[in-house]
């Protein structure tokens, strides 16, 4: 199924904010928001990309995006140290290298946007249980 960025936007913040407020109370100190659009948050010297999987639940996979209009885009380019994916009420928090290396093993699928009945993007489906295997999980 693919998706439009704008409309998933709005769902994205505010998983970010539900995000900030659980992190806040685990971590403590306040999350500043990234500028520079290369991560979402930054708490406690740890850049945070947190993403949104609405598909997740159905599918049981979670997809991580490896690549855009043909060239390497996501996880293989991000700042962020760790990445968050918010699935139903769970918040799933893995380190970035960690996430690298389990997409390595992932089947992959084009998606995100269409452009000429094309989607423009395209993502690792990593299992959510494998993610569980590797991740922390917090209730949001």
């Amino acid at each position: 199924m693919y998706y439009n960025f704008e409309p998933d936007l709005a769902a994205g913040i505010n998983a970010e904010n539900k995000f900030e407020i659980v992190a806040q109370e685990l971590i403590g100190g306040e999350p500043r928001r990234s500028s520079n659009h290369t991560f979402d948050m930054q708490l406690s010297g740890c850049r945070i990309e947190c993403k949104m999987d609405v598909m997740a639940e159905r599918t049981g996979n979670i997809a991580i995006e490896i690549a855009a209009y043909g060239r390497p885009s996501g996880i293989a380019t991000t700042l962020a140290d760790a990445f968050v994916y918010i699935i139903g009420n769970n918040a799933y928090i893995v380190d970035t290298e960690t996430l690298r290396r389990l997409v390595k093993e992932c089947r992959t699928k084009a998606g995100g946007d269409k452009i000429n009945g094309v989607g423009q993007a395209i993502f690792a489906l990593l299992p959510i249980d494998r993610l569980e295997q590797h991740s922390v999980k917090v209730l949001v």
